[in-house]
């Protein structure tokens, strides 16, 4: 319970200015003291305010240490112990906005910084995904170069490939072709099928395969299978009749101006011998129409056709 004596005590030594109070009592009852709400001699005197020569307050800024008037400074609020304070702010208008502005200036640094370590960090990462991405590529084709099995006319044994092919496509065909014979026979038990199937080679999962529906109820090899392999088989003897032929073909050679013209039916290529490095124009026309640098054959090479003959003489001029 906060009761504050009327008359100072008898031992008080030290008197506010109205020699009525102590200096105790007036400094921390003068806001509720009656008596002492109405006292005029206690006034506090800001030191860093002064009035020029007509009277006019002036106030001094903390940060540039200059007078300037009140209206030089921003109006300030401030709610303390449950009073509201109406005053000035300690600096003037001038150094608030240099403050403000080199404020504005330092954020924006620590953005554009900011800005640019992530841009740096999502190149980086960009990167790392291109380089990944292009070692998966370079993995696949690795892989895809290790089980090729695709055969080159220009290949040496290019021939012995394609009549192994060629006789596996047949077996494979007539294979097809007995096999429905057989599971389609109204004539023949079931375990007479089964045995026939077994002395075709069949195993027990793949008789179980065979004799597996398909989407629409039927069993044994489709027909389409039967004619796309009837297809793979007319364009391996057309790809073998031609590597036959071109192992006994032998390869042309003449010049068209300076540039030398070999039709290499040994290894399937049209090779173009320039004197010297063709020009810009030239290189453009070769890449464009299939035709690559050969570092090891010296020359720019293309695979032999009839038309990529003739466009090579469109090229040179010939």
């Amino acid at each position: 319970m906060n009761v504050f004596q009327s008359v100072p005590r008898k031992d008080c030594k030290v008197f506010a200015k109205c020699g009525i109070k102590s200096l105790s009592h007036c400094r921390r009852y003068r806001g509720n003291d009656e008596e002492c709400k109405k006292c005029t001699l206690i006034r506090r005197k800001p030191q860093n305010r002064k009035f020029d020569a007509n009277g006019r307050e002036m106030k001094k800024c903390t940060l540039c240490g200059h007078y300037f008037y009140l209206y030089r400074f921003y109006d300030r609020v401030i709610h303390h112990g449950g009073k509201t304070y109406y005053c000035k702010c300690s600096r003037c208008r001038m150094c608030m906005s240099k403050i403000n502005s080199d404020r504005a200036k330092n954020k924006k640094i620590r953005y554009n910084e900011h800005s640019s370590l992530l841009d740096r960090s999502w190149n980086t990462l960009r990167k790392s995904v291109k380089l990944s991405e292009k070692a998966e590529y370079f993995e696949q084709k690795a892989s895809a170069a290790e089980n090729n099995d695709a055969i080159y006319l220009g290949d040496d044994d290019a021939v012995e490939r394609l009549e192994a092919k060629l006789a596996d496509l047949e077996k494979k065909q007539e294979m097809m072709k007995e096999t429905n014979k057989i599971i389609r026979s109204k004539k023949l038990s079931e375990i007479e099928k089964h045995d026939k199937l077994i002395e075709l080679g069949y195993s027990e999962n793949g008789i179980r395969e065979v004799f597996t529906p398909n989407y629409i109820g039927n069993i044994g090899f489709p027909s389409y299978s039967i004619t796309n392999n009837g297809a793979n088989i007319r364009r391996v003897k057309e790809q073998l009749e031609k590597a036959k032929r071109m192992k006994v073909t032998e390869d042309k050679e003449y010049k068209i101006g300076d540039v030398r013209i070999v039709e290499n039916y040994q290894e399937n290529r049209l090779q173009l011998f320039f004197p010297g490095k063709p020009d810009e124009d030239v290189r453009t026309q070769l890449k464009h129409n299939g035709f690559r640098w050969s570092r090891f054959n010296g020359c720019w090479q293309s695979y032999l056709k009839r038309w990529q003959i003739d466009r090579a003489k469109e090229i040179i001029g010939g």
